[in-house]
């Protein structure tokens, strides 16, 4: 059985370990890590903020290779999972981002 690389938070990695091994899970963190470092200097953004954003992009792209892999027809193919998880990382960051702005 493949463990969680101890670099990567526990919350995200106990959930990815199920659908991804330790290198792939590494290089996912990696290329939303390199998405994020935008915010990681910035007060107003823990790192909760940006744990939250890796869970729900990495949710995205769970949910995106089993929509093609149950309906081909009607879900296009994620042709890379490392890319795919980096921009939608960014534009829910960005998005939530936008969202801040507008309440404050």
């Amino acid at each position: 059985k493949d463990v969680v690389p101890s670099h990567i938070p526990s919350k995200l990695g106990n959930h990815l370990i199920r659908f991804f091994d330790s290198a792939t899970l590494t290089r996912l963190y990696d290329a939303m890590k390199n998405a994020l470092k935008v915010y990681e200097h910035r007060d107003e953004y823990t790192n909760n903020h940006i744990e939250d954003w890796m869970y729900r992009a990495t949710n995205a792209l769970i949910t995106a290779l089993k929509n093609h892999r149950y309906n081909p027809q009607k879900y296009q193919k994620v042709n890379n999972i490392f890319g795919y998880a980096h921009q939608t990382c960014l534009n829910i960051a960005v998005k939530d981002e936008f969202n801040m702005s507008l309440i404050h």
